[in-house]
């Protein structure tokens, strides 16, 4: 068992919490990047960490994240450390060539907002209870 490591823009925060917070009421763990790291070595490390640790990486995917200083290199991470990947499409941006090179558009669940009654939220949930080893899907 393990848990889900949510990786967003920071433009996105409040998106991102969103996610999490769905993912607590079904009992799921999760990770994100707290804003009081500094920035530098210690971030890096941390961030390895997280990732190393992790069962699954929810990525929540936009033009912010692909144009991210960190979401790039935390995909990267979770690809290296064969992490499931769960993509969870923001917005209509195409993949960019960063991105297309480790997922593609027919992994990702499209949604609009974080609504636990839509389909694609319902799959985002079971991808990632199946990942961690967590969870209900009950609520």
């Amino acid at each position: 068992m393990g848990y889900a490591f949510i990786s967003y823009s920071s433009k996105e925060k409040q998106t991102a919490e969103a996610m999490a917070d769905l993912l607590h009421r079904h009992a799921i763990e999760t990770w994100m990047a707290p804003g009081d790291i500094p920035a530098g070595s210690s971030y890096a490390r941390a961030i390895v960490k997280a990732i190393r640790e992790c069962s699954c990486f929810v990525l929540m995917l936009s033009n912010q994240s692909q144009s991210s200083k960190w979401v790039p290199k935390e995909l990267e991470r979770a690809v290296d450390y064969d992490r499931a990947i769960v993509p969870v499409q923001l917005d209509d941006a195409p993949l960019n060539d960063e991105f297309a090179l480790y997922i593609s558009t027919n992994q990702t669940f499209p949604v609009n907002s974080i609504d636990e009654n839509d389909e694609n939220m319902q799959r985002i949930l079971s991808a990632v209870i199946s990942s961690t080893g967590q969870g209900d899907s009950n609520g």
